[in-house]
């Protein structure tokens, strides 16, 4: 992003639509805190309500050749309810972490034993587990590259009320590693390889049902191949016994699926994604459309439907036939954040405009002999597109928002568009903060971050909501100010009527938090 801060993003998943602001409520501020990141910090549920916050810090204090972390559990109030130390060597570093409903999970890397170390920890901040992973050589160079750019990780997701699983690489990044870790340390967990002697396997987690673990797997010739296939491998997440594995490529079209989740009345896995001829070798569009394949527990595709943006969606919003979304003066590629199934059955898929463009700066860097991109991918507006239970398009949304630039680390010029906004997605360059869902009143609601331009006026960072009620969307904002010497700053849910905001800054060494009261 273009903001004044270094590293900025915004997660908050409230359940309601969000009014306006109100009264400034608790606070509380850390100190001495030597390094404290996005990735290990985040919210425990109970019933879908908060009823607290988890915090792990690198403090300033650290006996010599180790590191001194702090886990602190927080009640809904801010309150502590219970502080952990975590003493580990010096090259450990935190990668990811994780709540399921009922355990946190953290998982570090250590770059001296090139190794990963996974600790659950119960909600009320005691140690359930601690196993440890030895890393490939591919897998060790991309966690170093990880760590030293501060990027989001992907790769631990969690199975609510079951455990965590982890995607790793194997075989100089040829094949694909799933490691499940379960919630309770009594229970045996499991670890699957990709069994393909021939090719490139890479998988990512899809989404999960009570039983099963959908993993989404790419397979290519070869490492350096952009001929693409996809296929969907179910797991059922007990046993880790493989249930199918579903080739998704079909002889009218080549797919890339961008996300998919299990409908419990149903009982069907629906993948969504965009379709193209199948003569593709390289993706370099948007294809002809939107597809969405629904699988039985069997792994058998029972329904398939096509929308071509050519003719379904040009009836809602402007696009050309490579998928390029147009509003006023902007086009450009939709990158899907989730696919989300409303109590209605009808289901809303998150987009968000993007496109690659020459970096001014970038261009005058290199012509000063430095190591930057001469490329950019300009954030734009959001995209809410609305299905019908069968897939048919119902309408498509936009919301427009200030444009925002990424820059593009050297080297990065080339790669594919789609490819592209993964990297910005890792680094948290879009604008995109959440999606929920509230089963009483039957609404979804999706937030963004806007750093809105004023004429006359101080630029100011707003959180918008796009609410989805009773068939009919609306939107809302309030503003969050203007944030100065700040590393990050992240909005959290929180208890009834009111978020939290979090923010760091690594010259003072400290983290403020504080409950703001808003009206729902």
């Amino acid at each position: 992003m273009i903001y004044k801060l270094k590293f900025f993003s915004m997660m908050l998943m409230a359940s309601c639509m969000i009014t306006c602001p109100g009264a400034w409520g608790q606070s509380r501020t850390f100190e001495n805190i030597r390094r404290v990141t996005m990735r290990s910090t985040g919210t425990i549920l109970e019933n879908n309500e908060i009823s607290g916050y988890y915090i792990l810090s690198d403090v300033e204090k650290a006996k010599k050749g180790n590191r001194t972390y702090l886990l602190k559990i927080l009640d809904e109030n801010l309150d502590d309810f219970k502080t952990t130390t975590l003493e580990e060597g010096k090259y450990v570093y935190l990668a990811e972490s994780a709540f399921n409903g009922e355990s946190i999970m953290l998982k570090f890397v250590d770059m001296k034993e090139k190794s990963l170390i996974f600790m659950s920890y119960s909600k009320n901040g005691d140690l359930l587990g601690k196993k440890e992973k030895e890393l490939t050589k591919r897998e060790t160079l991309f966690y170093r590259a990880m760590v030293t750019a501060e990027t989001e990780g992907n790769a631990l997701n969690s199975i609510h009320g079951k455990g965590f699983v982890d995607y790793g690489m194997d075989d100089n990044a040829k094949k694909y590693i799933i490691n499940y870790i379960p919630s309770d340390p009594q229970k045996k967990g499991w670890r699957k390889r990709s069994m393909n002697v021939k090719g490139v396997e890479n998988a990512g987690f899809l989404c999960s049902s009570n039983d099963y673990v959908y993993s989404l797997v790419v397979k290519r010739p070869g490492i350096r191949s952009m001929d693409m296939q996809t296929a969907i491998v179910s797991h059922d997440i007990e046993l880790g016994v493989k249930s199918f594995e579903t080739d998704l490529n079909s002889q009218k079209y080549k797919v890339q699926p961008m996300n998919g989740y299990f409908d419990e009345k149903t009982q069907l896995l629906n993948v969504i994604g965009i379709f193209y001829e199948p003569g593709t070798k390289q993706v370099k569009d948007n294809g002809l459309g939107l597809f969405n394949y629904q699988i039985n527990f069997s792994g058998e595709i029972v329904n398939e439907k096509y929308l071509t943006w050519a003719q379904d969606f040009r009836k809602y919003v402007q696009v050309d036939n490579k998928g390029m979304i147009s509003n006023e003066d902007r086009n450009g590629f939709i990158f899907f954040h989730r696919i989300i199934q409303n109590t209605d059955g009808s289901i809303i898929a998150v987009g968000e405009q993007y496109k690659k463009a020459a970096d001014a700066a970038g261009i005058a860097g290199k012509a000063l002999g430095g190591g930057t991109s001469t490329a950019k991918v300009v954030i734009q507006d959001m995209v809410i597109f609305h299905f019908t239970k069968e897939f048919d398009i119902a309408g498509v949304e936009m919301v427009e928002k200030s444009k925002s630039g990424f820059a593009l680390p050297a080297g990065y010029g080339l790669v594919n568009i789609h490819m592209l906004s993964n990297i910005v997605k890792a680094n948290g360059g879009f604008d995109y903060s959440f999606t929920s869902q509230n089963d009483k009143d039957e609404s979804t609601s999706i937030g963004y971050v806007d750093y809105e331009r004023k004429k006359g006026a101080k630029n100011e960072l707003v959180f918008g909501a796009i609410t989805y009620y009773d068939g009919e969307f609306s939107r809302d904002k309030i503003p969050l100010g203007h944030p100065k010497d700040k590393d990050w700053i992240r909005v959290y849910p929180g208890k009834p009527g009111y978020v939290m905001l979090m923010e760091y800054s690594q010259k003072t060494k400290t983290l403020e938090s504080r409950l703001e009261r808003i009206n729902f």
